[in-house]
């Protein structure tokens, strides 16, 4: 009988502290989900403007408007990272930057100038490296994606080549793009954090009929995020 009643105070230590032991590492581990979303302030870099065919003019860098920036973002941080290392589907677009009326070419009676309206969506898969320890966490990233690039208002004004066609409504062009990323990332709870961040894009050269863009560009975000 007293082997037994020792017995079942032993079992009821076990369970009890290995009860407090689970609820323990429960309330200390970290969520390894996560989803948000971001809004930001694009300061693009100038647009490459180059003809593709027959070069009317030589290349040359159009000025570009800032622009914001609204986007969203899922993250998974896989067990062996031990929260050092996450990856994120990105998704975000961009309200511009649209191109001003300028002129791209001028030869003497001759003259080119060209002005649009632009619109992006991208989406990306980030690869980040992040500080896990206290509720700050830099970290760094880089990201291969995808992105479409609309043109619209599209307006040309054209003396003496007559080569372009002006006044055209819209176009769309899609190519491989890419990102780096830097910022860093507070815990408001153990659910909820918040991040500041640059990135710095790349979506590559969009090609429009006879003309093509090169399309870069930086942004300053800010960030909600629920972990769970």
């Amino acid at each position: 009988m007293k082997k037994l009643i020792l017995f079942i105070i032993v079992g009821l230590f076990v369970f009890s502290a290995s009860t407090a032991i689970s609820q323990e590492l429960a309330a200390n581990s970290r969520p390894e989900w996560s989803v948000g979303i971001q809004g930001g302030w694009v300061i693009p870099n100038k647009y490459g403007l180059s003809d593709t065919v027959q070069p009317t003019f030589p290349a040359v860098d159009m000025n570009a408007t800032n622009s914001l920036l609204i986007g969203a973002k899922a993250g998974w941080t896989p067990n062996f990272a031990k929260q050092y290392f996450t990856t994120q589907l990105e998704y975000f677009h961009v309200f511009g930057p649209n191109a001003d009326n300028q002129a791209i070419f001028s030869d003497g009676a001759d003259s080119l100038s060209l002005k649009f309206n632009a619109t992006i969506d991208a989406i990306f898969l980030n690869f980040i490296l992040r500080y896990p320890e206290g509720k700050w966490h830099p970290f760094i990233g880089i990201g291969p994606g995808w992105a479409w690039v609309k043109l619209s208002d599209i307006q040309t004004t054209v003396t003496g080549v007559g080569r372009i066609d002006p006044g055209k409504v819209a176009d769309r062009a899609s190519q491989f793009a890419w990102q780096v990323l830097v910022g860093l990332e507070y815990d408001i709870t153990r659910n909820w954090s918040t991040d500041l961040s640059y990135r710095y894009y790349a979506l590559g050269k969009a090609s429009y009929d006879e003309l093509e863009l090169d399309i870069k560009g930086q942004s300053i975000n800010l960030g909600i995020n629920y972990k769970f």
